[in-house]
């Protein structure tokens, strides 16, 4: 069963990065990537961000308070 994420950092560390991640049990994973690979993590961000934005309906956007100018 997948935990759930309690932090989220990422170091530029010079041309590369360390993502570090901690769960809620406080094991953390840390990870090296390069440009390419940060940039495919934010474009894989990006386009989940507008799936769920597709796929939010108008009860849910009156749900939350949110209107056309948000």
């Amino acid at each position: 069963m997948a935990k759930a994420l309690a932090q989220f950092a990422i170091t530029a560390i010079g041309d590369e990065y360390i993502i570090h991640i901690e769960d809620e049990d406080g094991d953390v994973i840390e990870l090296m990537a390069d440009d390419e690979q940060l940039e495919m993590i934010n474009e894989a961000v990006a386009e989940q961000y507008e799936r769920d934005e597709d796929t939010m309906d108008i009860d849910d956007e009156d749900e939350l308070g949110l209107d056309d100018d948000d």
